[in-house]
């Protein structure tokens, strides 16, 4: 009994389905049509692609600024901001040579202590000119890693243990200038 309804039902749906084409010929046909419409529609979408991207790439690059009246950009006089500049660069400058002066003399006179405590013959003099370069190394150490973006953190955590190893030494005491509030 299942069986005549789905019969009936089956065939009541392919009454209204299209007919299907009777010989092979029509089938390839519409394949062929197809492919080449498909092949045509990505050889464009391709073509637009490549269009877009050297588009966007020549705009990268492009260096023309808009073409802009001289009626409608007001005069600047400039010379007085570039003497300002030249003045502001030779500021800095001179600040720059004056603290790699200081930086010289503070590592010569650590070297110079150094060098006059290993001289001396006395077991606790060279211990504590040991105790001057292990400091002096910290400090250069914390230096350099104040110079490093993004190392500031560290550097303080550098001055902090050079303070706090080396208390009654020339380093330690500088280390200590660098730390907020001497702490």
């Amino acid at each position: 009994m299942k069986q005549i309804g789905l019969n009936t039902l089956l065939s009541h749906a392919d009454s209204h389905a299209p007919p299907l084409p009777l010989s092979g010929v029509g089938l390839a046909d519409r394949i062929r049509r197809r492919a080449t419409y498909r092949s045509r529609v990505r050889a464009a979408v391709s073509a637009t692609a490549i269009v877009i991207a050297a588009g966007v790439l020549a705009s990268r690059n492009s260096t023309t600024r808009p073409i802009v009246s001289s009626s409608s950009v007001p005069h600047v006089e400039t010379a007085p901001i570039e003497r300002e500049i030249a003045m502001l660069d030779s500021e800095a400058m001179s600040h720059a040579r004056i603290a790699h002066a200081i930086e010289r003399a503070e590592a010569a006179t650590t070297q110079h202590l150094a060098d006059e405590l290993q001289a001396a013959d006395d077991p606790l003099t060279r211990l504590q000119a040991s105790r001057e370069q292990a400091a002096a190394i910290l400090l250069n150490q914390a230096n350099w890693l104040a110079t490093q973006s993004g190392k500031q953190t560290d550097a303080a955590t550098a001055y902090r243990r050079t303070a706090v190893l080396f208390p009654d030494t020339l380093s330690g005491a500088r280390a200590l200038r660098h730390l907020p509030n001497g702490a």
